[in-house]
């Protein structure tokens, strides 16, 4: 398939190509209000599939007969474009990588996904079905307002009732649907929970990782597995940010939770050879997210209500907030980069906004979003949490060459609407 767009536009931002001077003039076509000496690219994207499913993307440039250093009679004009020209010569036809969904990768690829009525499960099971992935969707409790159930999404995938606490469910499910990509997502996220109920938390997030990996050990077909770890699982520390090097020391029940799935996960990738990767993000946040008590949610909730948002802590923990569609584009991302370059099985990588923001901050940024008067009530009840927490991205930007898809702003613009829409 070699298909191609043309795209003209002026400014091409964040690219190091150098911008092509022209005149502007009624015969070469610019608008009659553009300023001489104004830049403008035409550029030609170029896409081909390779017979093992690679997508490249190549970046042509051509000049206009107007820029072409013949056309330019000013020597010194002329001189500084062919130095543009030179430096630019590397750009002119390169393969660039992308964190946009691959669809010929993902197309009819039979993908188990653990955690899919999660918040992060339902974003990231939309993706793989719109790349038009074969999706096979472990669930444990029907809740019709979470997104995969509330978008009808549920209706285009296999849907498996069972609990990850069950490696007999887990391994028929990934050798009956043929499953080539794992992606487990499932687990018990709420901190306080955590802190009240910690041997349900452990049984979830411990005993769960270690059936999905036993199960897909025994299970010769898969070939990529993707674990959801946190950045708890680096615990308290005192060298911040966070980088994949960092120690894992989680010591309260959650952090400790992760921690041991982060290290179970290791030995079956060091011990058993499985082509497994880590991924370890900050504070999910989006719509679908339905656990009230956390910061985001819980804020556009009471503000809708005319209510004072609370905030449990003294308003002043650090933490690292990513948005929930980048966070399954990264899943999808690291998921398919396995599965091409196995060298990366055993490995963990951080993805994050690297912004550190106090929780005050963001509920007052939530509060502006939505343009209200109202004051967050702070508590000061928090107890067992660590203080200030955020990640360094710098693994997964030079390994994978992933870059965001948002802004922690432009996140809270798309989750507000959200829960406008469920709760009014």
């Amino acid at each position: 398939m070699i298909f191609a767009q043309l795209v003209r536009r002026t400014g091409w931002p964040n690219r190091r190509e150098a911008a092509i001077p022209r005149r502007a003039s009624a015969s070469n076509g610019d608008a009659p209000n553009e300023p001489s000496g104004s830049t403008r690219r035409i550029t030609c994207l170029v896409s081909f599939v390779s017979p093992a499913l690679y997508t490249w993307t190549w970046v042509c440039h051509w000049h206009s007969p107007a820029t072409h250093p013949a056309k330019i009679h000013n020597q010194g004009q002329r001189k500084s474009h062919v130095q543009k020209c030179h430096r630019a010569q590397h750009a002119r036809f390169r393969i660039l990588k992308t964190v946009d969904i691959t669809r010929n990768f993902w197309q009819d690829r039979p993908v188990f996904v653990t955690g899919a009525t999660g918040l992060v499960g339902g974003w990231l099971t939309r993706r793989l079905v719109e790349a038009g992935a074969d999706v096979v969707c472990l669930v444990r409790d029907w809740v019709p307002r979470r997104e995969l159930v509330r978008s009808n999404l549920i209706d285009q995938v296999t849907v498996v009732r069972g609990d990850v606490r069950d490696r007999d469910v887990l391994e028929r499910a990934i050798g009956e649907y043929e499953t080539d990509t794992v992606i487990h997502l499932a687990a018990q996220a709420i901190v306080g929970v955590a802190n009240c109920n910690p041997i349900s938390t452990f049984e979830t997030n411990i005993q769960g990782t270690w059936n999905l990996l036993e199960a897909c050990r025994r299970s010769p077909g898969v070939r990529s597995i993707v674990v959801a770890s946190s950045d708890k699982a680096y615990g308290d520390q005192e060298i911040l940010p966070y980088n994949e090097d960092t120690a894992l020391q989680g010591k309260h029940p959650y952090d400790v939770s992760k921690s041991c799935a982060d290290l179970i996960t290791h030995a079956y990738a060091k011990t058993y050879g499985l082509p497994v990767a880590v991924t370890r993000c900050g504070n999910f946040f989006g719509g679908g997210d339905l656990n009230w008590n956390r910061i985001v949610p819980g804020t556009i909730r009471s503000v809708l209500r005319g209510e004072r948002p609370v905030i449990r802590s003294d308003g002043q923990f650090v933490r690292d907030y990513f948005y929930v569609e980048d966070g399954a584009a990264a899943y999808m991302l690291l998921a398919e980069q396995l599965y091409r370059r196995p060298e990366l099985g055993g490995h963990a990588f951080n993805f994050s906004y690297e912004s550190q923001i106090t929780v005050l901050c963001l509920v007052k940024e939530i509060l502006r979003a939505m343009q209200s008067s109202l004051e967050p009530e702070v508590r000061s009840e928090a107890s067992n949490e660590i203080r200030r927490q955020f990640l360094s991205a710098e693994r997964a930007r030079a390994v994978l060459d992933w870059r965001p898809l948002f802004t922690l702003a432009e996140g809270l613009a798309r989750t507000i609407p959200w829960y406008r829409e469920l709760l009014t």
